[in-house]
């Protein structure tokens, strides 16, 4: 953690920061996974949905945060997780995220983590390229979409979403899956 603190305060770029952040959460998963193993003890109920509102108020606040603040988040899902292994089988939080369509998100969710980056970046291409919607140049030279209609931007992000879940559906039933099964 003191080596993240370092790196993230020397402004290192933005990939390089994204492989870090990537690394830091990968490997405090295997030092809980590690740890964590006497699951005996439980925990309230509640302070799994305390963690898990706290996790989506972070997230919410996560645009105006600093990098230092950023390594916040994988001690933060690192917790979330904690509790949960430690919440009774039968409480309600238990029930509802045992939903199908949770667990299937939850199943899919590697696929989507791996496409993302390139699902969005293909999206934001057709938008420029192909139905040349307006866009501007940032200071530091980033190529932002103006869509200058909320509505319009949202039903595109819409759009993107269940594109990218379908997109995810595939991977997973078509890549991931014959390749798991494979070698089992």
């Amino acid at each position: 953690l003191a080596s993240g603190y370092a790196v993230a305060m020397n402004g290192i770029d933005s990939v390089s920061w994204g492989l870090f952040r990537c690394l830091l959460s990968f490997f405090i998963g295997v030092l809980i996974h590690e740890i964590d193993t006497d699951r005996s003890v439980t925990v309230s109920p509640w302070l799994a949905v305390f963690l898990i509102g706290a996790t989506i108020f972070d997230i919410g606040l996560a645009e105006g945060m600093t990098r230092p603040m950023l390594l916040v988040f994988p001690l933060l899902f690192a917790a979330v997780i904690v509790a949960l292994n430690h919440t009774p089988q039968d409480s309600r939080v238990i029930r509802v995220l045992s939903h199908p369509w949770l667990v299937y998100l939850g199943t899919i969710s590697f696929g989507i983590y791996m496409i993302h980056s390139a699902f969005w970046w293909v999206a934001r291409q057709s938008l420029r390229f192909i139905f040349h919607v307006e866009t501007e140049v940032t200071p530091a030279g980033i190529t932002e979409i103006v869509l200058g209609n909320t509505m319009l931007a949202s039903a595109i992000h819409v759009a993107g979403i269940a594109a990218l879940l379908l997109a995810a559906h595939l991977s997973y039933r078509y890549f991931e899956k014959p390749i798991m099964n494979r070698f089992r």
